[in-house]
């Protein structure tokens, strides 16, 4: 922005975008003040140097506005979820007609409402224009989120001519159906035919706020119109009623055709969202005049298809430096040896728990021998007053294949390779499937 048209001529340096960030998020509401104020002589020296509209005496058209700016980010303050459903701000916008210029703007929080502060934007905006030189009349148009009775009645004390559409309750319906059937006049629609018309307008006198303090009489504006065939509106209704309301006097048809008008300052925004048309347009000639790699943004890399050759790449615009040097192959780890498994055996059954193994289980891994037991034949019950038992003898193995041994308690078998006596956590379930094995031996 600081560097667009003319503005490096005013500004000799060039500020990063952080530097910016942190001087405008240290602004209090004084100084916020102070840019209002600079903004209201740089209208007026805009409007004298011949910017602004062709006669600033004759009348003048205002539109207000708002519109959900959508941001990216949980941390920005006051970004918030609105009626859209969308995270982002909420600011109010003033724009003259004539010229498509923002007199006055607002930032506000994304879960603001869009008619909130109305009042005071209306008086906001047009200090400055009567100080720019606007002398004529001036006629403010909103959408029905502006109609409010301090809206309508700052528009009256500032004595600015009004034009906003009109929310449809029971009590408006109710004028609108008051209309007799010859007031409607024709207008050029789509629709129309020479049989059948497509839209007509009519108009009928309407007090606004009659049950308040401040009543309003105005002119209710209605254009009606015929549902598109085949839409599901169709299937219910006749006309389709679009009323606003306003204290100009002129011809029902003109002042109709003008409140329509009121879409131009959509566009307005959309430039404004669009980062300005004319401001890219600038940066684009900038940046195809700029020379191939200047300036501080890097060109874009490139991803190599060859991603396991040997020779050496870089990462951006830099060329390699000339001490770097592909890394070597790292050799891979030999493959394991297999290991010997031993012949499966089954014991004939535990009649007591066996001994808890209590060596370390890295003991175990480098084969160490196994502790001998503190307590030689006998075991201490843990309850108090018991007696001692007989420690648990180890129980004897039967090889599936292979000739008996006898064992050291007379009983035939032998011990398997690698287990001296029943291994640690000897199970019910390890003990039911030695019993099916066994039963399935025997037979």
């Amino acid at each position: 922005m600081l560097r667009a048209g003319a503005l490096p001529e005013l500004f000799d340096a060039i500020r990063a975008p952080s530097t910016i960030g942190s001087w405008l998020r240290s602004f209090k509401w004084h100084n916020v003040r102070q840019l209002d104020a600079v903004s209201r002589e740089l209208l007026k020296r805009l409007w004298d140097a011949g910017a602004g509209p062709a006669d600033p005496g004759g009348p003048l058209m205002l539109d207000l506005d708002s519109t959900i700016v959508a941001v990216h980010g949980r941390s920005k303050q006051g970004a918030a979820f609105g009626y859209t459903n969308v995270r982002g701000y909420h600011p109010q916008l003033a724009t003259l007609a004539e010229t498509g210029q923002v007199i006055f703007s607002r930032l506000r929080g994304g879960a603001a409402g869009a008619a909130r502060g109305a009042k005071s934007l209306l008086t906001e905006t047009i200090s400055p224009l009567r100080h720019a030189g606007a002398t004529g009349e001036l006629t403010v148009r909103a959408d029905s989120a502006f109609y409010s009775k301090s809206v309508l009645g700052t528009a009256v004390k500032l004595n600015v001519r009004f034009s906003v559409t009109v929310r449809q309750d029971r009590k408006l319906r109710a004028a609108i159906q008051a209309i007799a059937e010859h007031a409607w006049a024709p207008i050029p629609y789509w629709l129309s035919t020479p049989e059948v018309s497509g839209a007509d307008v009519a108009e009928t006198t309407y007090t606004c706020f009659s049950g308040t303090t401040q009543p309003i009489t105005v002119r209710l504006i209605v254009r009606r119109v015929r549902p598109t065939p085949g839409s599901q509106l169709a299937l219910f209704t006749d006309w389709d009623y679009h009323a606003f309301v306003t204290d100009r006097a002129g011809d029902v048809l003109e002042l109709e055709a003008e409140h329509r008008r009121h879409a131009i300052i959509e566009q307005t925004i959309a430039e404004l969202k669009s980062a300005a048309p004319a401001l890219r347009t600038v940066h684009r000639q900038r940046r195809l005049a700029r020379p191939i790699g200047d300036g501080p943004q890097p060109r874009p890399r490139r991803r190599s298809t060859h991603r396991h050759t040997a020779e050496p790449r870089h990462r951006g615009h830099l060329a390699p430096h000339p001490v770097h040097h592909p890394r070597t192959a790292r050799a891979l780890r030999p493959a394991p040896a297999p290991t010997t498994t031993s012949t499966m055996a089954l014991g004939r059954g535990v009649q007591h728990r066996p001994d808890r193994d209590h060596r370390d289980p890295r003991a175990l891994l480098n084969g160490e021998p196994r502790r001998p037991p503190t307590t030689q034949g006998t075991r201490r019950s843990r309850r108090p007053g018991g007696s001692s038992t007989p420690a648990p003898q180890p129980p004897t193995f039967k090889r599936l294949n292979g000739p008996a041994e006898p064992s050291s308690t007379g009983t035939t078998g032998v011990a398997a390779e690698g287990f001296a006596r029943t291994p640690p956590g000897w199970n019910r379930a390890t003990a039911g499937l030695r019993s099916r094995c066994q039963s399935h031996l025997a037979r």
